[in-house]
């Protein structure tokens, strides 16, 4: 997966993650083990899945381009948010289920991060 990608999917668990709440006994490191294992999750999918997960990546990175001016990685918490909740909430369903598929993703991280632990 290209770098500007990985930076895009980190920057979207990294926004999802203060909404989820967290596992008893999360460890200092979730986060990171989050926005890690979304990412390698998509690189392991095969290359006809990934190739659509990769598209529409972009397409919301042009988005935020379209709307912002800038890349979503570099938008302030606020803007973030507020993009991510316009794409949750879409009449189109692959727009919601892009924002789902980041958020099981991100929980499913740190609840397993927290089983691997204890």
């Amino acid at each position: 997966m290209q770098a500007h990608l990985r930076a895009v999917v980190a920057a979207i668990v990294a926004t999802l993650l203060p909404e989820i709440e967290p596992p008893d006994g999360q460890q200092p490191d979730s986060d990171a083990f989050a926005v890690a294992f979304a990412i390698g999750q998509i690189e392991r999918m095969p290359a006809h899945l990934r190739t659509a997960v990769l598209a529409l990546e972009t397409i919301f990175n042009a988005g935020a381009i379209a709307r912002y001016g800038k890349p979503f990685r570099r938008l302030t918490q606020p803007q973030r948010n507020a993009y991510v909740a316009t794409w949750a909430v879409s009449r189109i369903g692959a727009q919601r289920d892009f924002v789902r598929f980041h958020r099981n993703l991100a929980i499913f991280a740190l609840y397993s991060k927290r089983a691997t632990v204890v």
